[in-house]
């Protein structure tokens, strides 16, 4: 005769939940990043986004654009935090993401702005809103289907990594240079 034996259920939700402390980690830490940009942005939601655009604010659209991002820009960071602590990886991956695509439309009504003859410009514009919306729609396909999570974190976090990186690199130059 053969016996049975019974084996716990082992659901893939539960095994998220538990597990994973690295990404959490480094989701956390990034959450916490775009939280802190998103509290630093904030005022301007107070103060009224016509002073950010000056003579350019002559678009609507464009201030309700940036509205909308300085509102769900802190909320959706303040969810990441919560995901990623309560071990909902795939959720927070999810709400970075957006955070990302966020910045993107934020950043459309400026596009006519820039002098992409210049070097700088033209790579702001390629790292802004052609590469890193892009991880980041790349890592919200792969956390909706599950697959593949620590890719998922590392493409939802290089935006984030490279801001700082270029914002430490500009405050060290200004350091070093002088103001």
């Amino acid at each position: 005769m053969t016996e049975r034996i019974a084996v716990p259920d082992a659901s893939p939700a539960g095994a998220e939940r538990g597990g994973r402390l690295g990404l959490r980690t480094v989701l956390i830490v990034v959450a916490l990043i775009e939280l802190l940009e998103a509290l630093f942005d904030l005022p301007d939601l107070f103060w009224g986004v016509h002073h950010l655009f000056g003579e350019a604010s002559g678009s609507g659209y464009a201030e309700a654009i940036t509205t909308a991002h300085l509102v769900c820009h802190p909320l959706l960071a303040m969810a990441a935090v919560a995901f990623a602590a309560t071990g909902r990886v795939r959720h927070a991956i999810i709400a970075l993401g957006i955070v990302v695509i966020m910045t993107l439309m934020n950043h459309l009504p400026w596009l006519g702005r820039l002098d992409l003859a210049k070097a700088r410009d033209l790579q702001w514009a390629a790292k802004q809103i052609v590469v890193f919306p892009l991880l980041a729609a790349f890592a919200i396909a792969l956390a909706a289907r599950g697959k593949w999570p620590g890719l998922a974190t590392a493409l939802v976090s290089i935006p984030t990594i490279s801001n700082l990186a270029s914002l430490t690199a500009y405050v060290v130059g200004q350091i070093i240079n002088g103001f």
